[in-house]
């Protein structure tokens, strides 16, 4: 299943095999990654879902501040836990609406462990199995996000079952901590959403 039809089961409010998923960084913040990975494209570790197709699926443009304009004129703003309740949103509109974001910027990225952040992660995730959610941090990643932290949200949007991270040659983005492998053994990754 490509990331456009997984994206467009979840816009229709229909269980996706995953739950897709967007990040956005600041330039300082994005500095931090480049150096860790040793390249300057992110998206081949990242693998995003949301703005990494952009206008080429006519569903989204990339406007800019963590805003995008879907093909109805909708702009969208990350969703912010600390001024909304995404578990009751998502609850009470799933079907008919979708949310995006959900992963405080203010709170337990830069604050929380890594621990914390896999925990508020797998917990968004099981949120969003249903449909009706894009995995996202509430806005962009600063750069007083620890990297650790970073990684650990990166990680387990990658790791989650149903999510086959491969990289554009078919294999598992290098450089990255998480073990492709490791969750492939227990059974986790069954459907690839890289596109060529």
């Amino acid at each position: 299943m490509t990331k456009r039809e997984v994206i467009r089961l979840v816009l229709d409010g229909k269980r996706p095999p995953y739950v897709p998923w967007s990040f956005s960084f600041t330039q300082e913040a994005r500095l931090r990654l480049t150096q860790h990975f040793g390249a300057d494209d992110l998206e081949p570790f990242l693998q995003n879902h949301l703005l990494g197709l952009g206008e080429d699926i006519g569903v989204f443009d990339d406007l800019g501040h963590d805003r995008v304009r879907d093909l109805f004129g909708v702009v969208w703003n990350p969703a912010q836990p600390e001024v909304m309740d995404i578990d009751h949103l998502v609850r009470r509109y799933r079907r008919r609406l979708t949310f995006h974001g959900g992963l405080s910027t203010q709170r337990t990225l830069p604050y929380g462990s890594p621990q914390d952040v896999r925990a508020e992660t797998r917990r968004l995730l099981e949120l969003g199995a249903e449909g009706s959610y894009i995995l996202a941090p509430a806005h962009a990643v600063e750069g007083d996000v620890p990297l650790e932290n970073i990684l650990a949200f990166c990680e387990e949007a990658l790791a989650q079952r149903g999510f086959t991270c491969l990289g554009s040659a078919g294999s598992p983005p290098s450089g990255f901590r998480m073990s492709c492998a490791r969750a492939a053994a227990r059974g986790e990754h069954s459907v690839s959403c890289h596109t060529t």
